[in-house]
């Protein structure tokens, strides 16, 4: 009667480690971090054939400081305030269709971005402002273009 007892008691150990290793396999994979050279055959930095070679990762560029203030490619400024309030009557007539027949005002576009300081906040539409660019030489002039107080993000 103690026979069939001991042959039973390896089928029950196994019974009960074969699910615990069935659950530990799993878990000890879980360990390995993503991308940190385990592959295939690899343990811990270490290959098959031999210790892992070091790769260096590349750094990643850092863009470059945008100047802040600014105005982007595209803003009007104008020499003074009355030629800013010109220029918007003048986009305003052509806009209703009807025709300007004053002198044209003392405007230009900015062909490129142009660092700026601001020196006078008039209104959202108006704004006194010194160019800093080689071409402004450090002038002053206006613009209509809404300029925020912080730089975006």
């Amino acid at each position: 009667m103690n026979r069939p007892l001991r042959s039973l008691v390896p089928l029950a150990s196994l019974l009960v480690v074969a699910p615990l290793l069935a659950i530990a396999t799993p878990a000890a994979a879980q360990n390995l971090a993503p991308n940190d050279g385990a592959r295939h055959g690899e343990r811990n930095g270490q290959s098959a054939t031999g210790p892992a070679s070091q790769h260096a990762t590349p750094s990643l560029p850092t863009a470059a400081r945008l100047p802040w203030p600014r105005l982007e490619a595209g803003a009007t400024v104008c020499q003074t305030r009355d030629d800013l309030r010109l220029e918007a009557d003048l986009i305003q007539a052509r806009v209703d269709g009807v025709s300007y027949a004053g002198a044209p005002p003392n405007c230009q576009i900015l062909g490129q971005q142009t660092p700026i300081d601001i020196v006078t906040r008039e209104s959202p539409a108006a704004t006194e402002i010194r160019l800093k660019d080689r071409t402004g030489g450090g002038r002053t002039a206006w613009t209509s273009t809404w300029l925020p107080s912080q730089p975006p993000r």
